[in-house]
């Protein structure tokens, strides 16, 4: 009896702490209370920051902590980040249980059209395109979540991807969910049923696609070819009924021999071994002609493979520089893993436009970093305002902003005796006990210092 009696005192202990804390956070943030779009900006901001440094899947208190990065104390309280996290939504809280009755992705639908919207408006891709599978990794609840061994995540929302194949910009995507109810959003899931709905944004513009077995069919080029005005270069598998049965044998073909079929309707067939026993099988309506590609030796590959090989990785490029530098957390809402993943892209397609416009070779990560800052700086300005703000909490925040203007500037000259105040104020890095005060204060910070902790500049300035 003795030990419940402590332990609820304890209990009780640690729940004023908590409460404490909150009112606490609470007090600071109280102006801000009402979100508004800079605020949220700021929060993305900080999203990409930790994907930057590599710390999407770090708790929250090594970021906000004493050796954490000055950005996200600067920015907003931890207690408002996470509080913003876990409000977000993106569908309206009245007609969502309508919505649901006949789309799936009804939390996530609107944002995402605008996005794709945003990246077919913005931006035009290179000749050659890729189209291929992605799966965004998930492994909470959500009725559509797929299993495929070949990726690394194993589990997740299975998206299907429009991306160029040279600078890696997504152009159109599809989340697969399944057989969606009788509705707007019904629509078939057949690979060149999706194939077709993905190429529309390049449709008549004479592009190629290139995709795998999974999509690849002879009716599907054949459409791209006469209807959309696309070429197309896939791989085929040796069961389609298209293939002629001699085509698709193994039986009696030496090593390193390739066989070639043509159309009428400007298909090309190609069959390929690389090694005695395997057969590889391509459909091409961009290569007319027996090319082999003399680059490759005594291996006698055909064009149509090695232009394939340069093609076909533009989707598993954008999968590879989008976990580089993730900024998706670890969640229990499928539609906030979406709005992650969306963030990553639109990190992706940002630095392909602005390469395209400006030539300038930047760094992914310097230029998300670039980015992140640019997206927090005006909420921290904004939060400068706020007069309820800790005295120690405004002089970081003006310490950061300085760094951030004049990171490129040369160090400023000390302040002269005439810039010094006439009047006494207590030394800001003393403890406040000791009231020792004096004239002295920092040229770059303004922050009174007395003489054990500098003279023209505090210690802290010293040592950027």
């Amino acid at each position: 009896m003795f030990f419940y009696r402590n332990t609820l005192d304890e209990i009780v202990k640690c729940s004023n702490l908590k409460i404490a804390r909150v009112r606490e956070n609470f007090e600071r943030d109280r102006d801000a209370t009402n979100t508004n779009i800079v605020e949220m900006k700021a929060a993305i901001g900080l999203l990409l920051m930790a994907g930057v440094l590599k710390s999407s899947h770090c708790n929250t208190d090594e970021l906000w902590g004493k050796h954490g990065p000055d950005i996200f104390r600067c920015t907003m309280s931890q207690w408002r980040f996470l509080f913003l996290m876990r409000c977000i939504r993106f569908d309206n809280k009245m007609d969502r249980i309508e919505h649901r009755k006949f789309d799936k992705l009804a939390p996530i639908q609107l944002i995402f059209e605008q996005f794709n919207a945003n990246c077919q408006k913005v931006f035009t891709v290179s000749e050659y395109t890729t189209v291929d599978e992605q799966l965004w990794a998930f492994r909470g609840w959500c009725g559509f979540r797929q299993y495929m061994k070949s990726k690394p995540a194993r589990y997740g929302i299975k998206v299907n991807t429009l991306a160029d194949s040279r600078l890696f910009y997504v152009k159109n995507m599809e989340i697969y969910c399944g057989q969606q109810p009788q509705g707007p959003f019904h629509v078939s899931n057949s690979p060149p049923d999706t194939v077709k709905r993905l190429v529309e944004p390049i449709k008549n513009t004479g592009h190629n696609v290139t995709f795998d077995n999974w999509f690849t069919g002879i009716l599907l080029v054949e459409h791209l070819l006469i209807e959309c005005k696309l070429t197309s270069v896939g791989t085929l598998r040796k069961n389609k009924t298209e293939i002629p049965p001699s085509f698709a044998q193994t039986k009696k073909k030496e090593e390193y021999t390739s066989q070639f079929v043509f159309s009428k309707s400007g298909v090309t067939l190609v069959s390929y071994v690389p090694k005695k026993g395997k057969l590889i099988l391509l459909v091409s309506t961009m290569h007319d002609r027996k090319e082999i590609n003399a680059e490759t030796g005594k291996k006698k590959k055909p064009e149509i493979i090695c232009f394939y090989n340069q093609t076909k990785g533009g989707v598993d490029m954008v999968d590879q520089m989008s976990s580089n530098y993730s900024v998706a957390r670890k969640m229990n809402r499928w539609p906030l893993t979406v709005f992650f993943h969306l963030l990553n892209i639109a990190g992706i397609n940002a630095q392909v436009v602005y390469f395209s416009n400006t030539q300038d070779k930047l760094l992914r990560r310097h230029f998300l970093g670039q980015l992140s800052e640019a997206l927090t700086t005006q909420h921290i300005k904004t939060c400068l305002m706020n007069s309820n703000f800790p005295r120690q909490l405004t002089t970081r925040i003006n310490l950061y902003l300085g760094k951030v203007q004049d990171e490129q500037q040369e160090v400023p000259v000390p302040a002269s005796e005439d810039q010094q105040p006439k009047k006494k104020q207590r030394c800001e890095l003393c403890p406040r006990k000791t009231e020792r005060k004096t004239k002295t204060c920092c040229s770059k910070c303004r922050k009174f210092a007395c003489g054990n902790h500098g003279n023209y500049y505090c210690n802290d300035c010293a040592e950027m």
